[in-house]
């Protein structure tokens, strides 16, 4: 098979996730992404997450994590 053929891409969805409430209940207020960068279908999930007062903290995974502030996607973004 050619590689560009084929794409073994796949995107994360709000229902993926547990809900704000869920992590609220259960002692859970900060989440933190270990990676290379925060990839634009986690950061619509992620947006909803800080405006409901959850923070987010982002990582490469050898420096510390640091407190982000994700900004809102608009549909032109995508």
């Amino acid at each position: 098979m050619n590689e560009t053929v084929f794409d073994n891409s796949w995107d994360i969805y709000a229902q993926d996730l547990p809900t704000e409430k869920y992590f609220f209940k259960n002692g859970i207020n900060k989440i933190i992404v270990i990676g290379d960068k925060i990839q634009k279908d986690l950061s619509k999930i992620l947006y909803k997450f800080q405006e409901k007062k959850l923070d987010i903290f982002f990582s490469n995974g050898y420096e510390e994590p640091k407190k982000v502030k994700i900004k809102k996607f608009y549909e032109k973004d995508f």
